[in-house]
């Protein structure tokens, strides 16, 4: 079961950077009017400009993402622009937001360091005309349909609260199915980091008071 489960989560990974590979090219029909759907060589005459803002510098996972964005940015002849805070830190992160609210940027696609945070100046940056898509972490609650945050496009993201449960599943294994597990969050407020824990501790919580 368990192996199973990990390969499914590992798909779920490798899927979510393909799509983050091909966001440029829904951005750039979104940038159009709706009447004039654009062939992938109208980005050319129109000068797109998107924005991939990771959550951090130096990460692998970010990194592969990057080089996924830049490949269909590539194709699409738009231009895109990529930063990232040196911490994974919604006060380095909002400094670079603005800048690409100055820029212009025709869409932002973000990694938000915050769920809380960033709401303002991801809005702001909206307000500004800009189209906002997150991926990997979302804001708000990260129901774009009917939760408090509508203003984003779209979410694209793995099943966090899967892996969460998977990682659980596997240390009360380890454990011969009873013991202790103690879990150290970096931050609630990240939502990928609360909703691994919510999957763990849903494993822990199906052993009925053995783990």
């Amino acid at each position: 079961m368990e192996e199973t489960a990990w390969s499914t989560y590992k798909l779920r990974r490798r899927t979510l950077l393909s799509s983050a590979a091909t966001l440029a090219s829904g951005v750039v029909l979104l940038s159009c009017d709706d009447a004039n759907a654009p062939n992938p060589s109208d980005a050319v005459k129109n000068n797109f400009v998107l924005a991939l803002v990771k959550g951090v510098q130096d990460d692998a996972f970010y990194t592969t993402m990057q080089k996924g964005a830049q490949i269909k940015a590539k194709e699409l002849a738009a231009t895109l622009l990529v930063d990232a805070p040196a911490r994974f830190d919604a006060k380095l992160q909002i400094p670079i937001v603005n800048a690409m609210v100055a820029r212009k940027v025709d869409a932002l696609i973000i990694a938000a360091c915050d769920k809380e945070a960033m709401i303002g100046p991801l809005q702001r940056a909206h307000d500004a005309g800009i189209k906002i898509i997150s991926v990997d972490t979302y804001i708000g609650d990260g129901d774009y349909t009917q939760g408090p945050v509508t203003f984003p496009i779209s979410y694209i993201g793995s099943d966090n609260v899967e892996g969460g449960k998977i990682a659980g599943i596997a240390l009360i294994k380890a454990l011969g199915g009873k013991g202790k597990i103690y879990i150290q969050n970096v931050s609630t407020s990240i939502s990928t980091n609360a909703q691994r824990e919510q999957g763990c501790r849903s494993a822990i919580q199906a052993t009925n008071g053995a783990v």
